[in-house]
């Protein structure tokens, strides 16, 4: 397998900071997007002391030939605990409909603000807002021979918190995950600097 390297910083400065990259941040995003969130997502978790992450081949479907798909299985076994997140990838960036700038040099305070405000824009307190991302909460068929909890998982670039708070992987309500493809990026991949 051949591994690629990348400048962090300037990722997140091509996708967050740089309006005029948005016809070229489109094309990118439609071709390697999911596979980018896939791989960070695998990564913070992989990077975690104690867990166990599998990316399944299945796709998750609700087993109808017509109807809701999702991007993609993770299973993490923490000790004797497994949970099979149901993910969906969504690489919405400054460049995308209703997308914000986020400045790689923001304050803490900055992102917290921003976290809060692109929350509401996300949620409105019982699902989702966009049917494209709200189709996580969707429940799937469990993959082939796969055990453990099944939890969706919404993995997006923006940065969103409903408290603006600075963790990686948030857990909401106990029936639904968020995290940050952007955090994602900072945090997983070693050439970014704080």
């Amino acid at each position: 397998m051949t591994k690629l390297t990348v400048d962090v910083r300037e990722l997140l400065v091509f996708f967050d900071e740089d309006k005029d990259a948005g016809i070229h941040a489109s094309s990118i995003k439609t071709i390697a997007g999911e596979e980018l969130g896939f791989a960070l997502l695998f990564e913070y978790f992989r990077l975690k002391p104690g867990v166990e992450a599998t990316i399944l081949r299945d796709t998750p479907t609700t087993g109808k030939a017509k109807g809701r798909r999702l991007d993609g299985w993770l299973q993490t076994k923490i000790g004797p605990n497994t949970t099979l997140y149901q993910v969906e990838v969504k690489s919405w960036s400054c460049h995308s409909l209703k997308g914000r700038c986020l400045s790689v040099s923001a304050t803490p305070e900055e992102v917290s603000d921003f976290k809060r405000n692109r929350w509401k824009r996300y949620w409105d307190g019982k699902a989702f807002c966009d049917p494209e991302l709200n189709k996580v909460l969707t429940p799937m068929r469990r993959p082939t021979k796969a055990e453990g909890m099944i939890q969706p998982l919404a993995c997006l670039w923006d940065a969103v918190h409903p408290n603006g708070a600075v963790d990686l992987f948030s857990p909401f309500l106990s029936l639904l995950a968020t995290t940050s493809l952007r955090y994602l990026c900072s945090r997983c991949l070693p050439s970014f600097g704080a």
